[in-house]
């Protein structure tokens, strides 16, 4: 009987050996996206940190050089825009299995052209190899661009002076509202409500919610810097004359600011007056639409089959004011390929 219970042990010890190996040597090849982005939080962080950097000090160059050494660390390459052209197609394949001759750009030049390191946009590429899906691997690459001047479609910058007409009590209006949207509906997260009376609260003493106040004008301005991602898919197996432009995706980072020059409230006496100090703020915004740099579903695309890329990108940005005046509606730059950012 001992001989037997030794034998029977024996027996599932080889058992789950070679249950062991087999979920090894098979199951692992199966499930190998744990992995494949292990970089891919630590390098958006620090393109959020890059965007913030160039949105509110740009002229921080040794800040900016470290955010660009840790990304470099993480596999980010930094490319000239010739390298962008020659690297990467415009559009879809067209038909044959390579890329395409030519890109749709402004002035619908040959990707042949020498073209000059771009003076507007600052170009980032990294790779994630052997994503798997439905049984194959694939090979993803994604082209990234941020502004690195004002002139660029990705950074949009102005101001606005907005006179109003009426008295109000501090708490009744906001002093700035946001809302932003794609093309699925509005962004979650992308909405901010800064009401008057917390705006000026901490620059006046005595007032409450129902204190009336006159504000002859705000003066408003506002930047924001948009990231475009453009992810390219080819199998593992292929090269890269063979890789598809499958997915574009942006998001922005956004920062408002308010100044208002000439308040004047009502104290508790009756008697109007002027507040000693011009009020001001600021505030910035995250905006991210669902899908954002969505590796899974540009893999996805690609094996769709789409003739156009898919989309996840901010469409708009709306900052409105007191008595529902809008400020401003801004229009990020929504590339259709990457040259529209230039």
């Amino acid at each position: 009987m001992k001989k037997l219970s030794i034998a029977m042990v024996v027996i599932f010890i080889i058992s789950l050996l070679s249950l062991t190996a087999f979920a090894t040597s098979g199951d692992e090849k199966y499930m190998p996206n744990f992995d494949v982005e292990k970089n891919y939080t630590k390098i958006q962080n620090l393109l959020d940190k890059r965007a913030k950097l160039l949105l509110n000090n740009k002229e921080d160059v040794a800040a900016l050089n470290e955010i660009d050494l840790q990304l470099v660390k993480y596999g980010v390459k930094f490319l000239t825009l010739d390298e962008v052209l020659s690297q990467f197609p415009m559009e879809r394949d067209n038909g044959n299995g390579g890329n395409n001759s030519t890109i749709h750009d402004k002035n619908s030049v040959s990707v042949l052209v020498s073209v000059p390191t771009s003076n507007k946009n600052t170009w980032m590429s990294y790779r994630t190899s052997n994503y798997y899906y439905k049984g194959k691997y694939y090979n993803i690459q994604r082209l990234i661009a941020q502004p690195k001047s004002d002139d660029s479609p990705l950074m949009n910058i102005g101001s606005r002076i907005v006179t109003y007409n009426y008295n109000w009590q501090a708490g009744v209006y906001n002093v700035i509202e946001s809302l932003a949207w794609s093309a699925v509906g509005t962004i979650p997260g992308a909405s901010i409500f800064v009401n008057l009376y917390d705006a000026i609260s901490s620059f006046i003493s005595g007032i409450s919610k129902t204190t009336e106040v006159n504000v002859p004008n705000i003066a408003y301005s506002w930047a924001s810097i948009t990231t475009a991602v453009f992810t390219y898919v080819r199998l593992e197996s292929e090269s890269d004359n063979r890789q598809v432009l499958s997915y574009i995706s942006t998001k922005t980072n956004t920062v408002i600011g308010y100044q208002i020059p000439k308040l004047s409230y009502k104290n508790k006496n009756g008697v109007w007056v002027a507040a000693p100090d011009v009020i001001q703020g600021k505030r910035t915004i995250d905006i991210i639409p669902s899908g954002y740099d969505s590796i899974s579903g540009a893999v996805e695309a690609y094996c769709g089959g789409y003739s156009v890329p898919q989309r996840a990108t901010v469409d708009g940005i709306r900052i409105s004011g007191p008595e529902s005046k809008v400020v401003q509606t801004i229009y990020p730059c929504n590339p259709q390929f990457p040259l529209h950012c230039e």
